[in-house]
């Protein structure tokens, strides 16, 4: 897999809105302080390792936050 396939954040921030409003309650939820999670959405990308580790957090697979994930993750295979 490619190292620098990146993943937009915008998804997972939705995704996340039932965790409330603010950015250190989501940043909690997937194991990361609220300063981090707001630099994450200021830049609205991550690489897909980054993706991946962040859904595991929460217990759920990628492809139920981004929904091109295979179709991203196995190009040119």
């Amino acid at each position: 897999m490619k190292n620098y396939l990146y993943f937009p954040f915008s998804p997972l921030d939705e995704f996340l809105e039932p965790y409330g409003p603010s950015s250190s309650s989501k940043g909690e939820a997937i194991g990361i302080t609220g300063n981090a999670y707001r630099k994450h959405r200021r830049k609205n990308k991550m690489t897909w390792y980054t993706a991946d580790k962040f859904a595991i957090a929460l217990g759920v697979h990628p492809v139920l936050i981004w929904d091109d994930w295979y179709s991203k993750t196995t190009e040119g295979k």
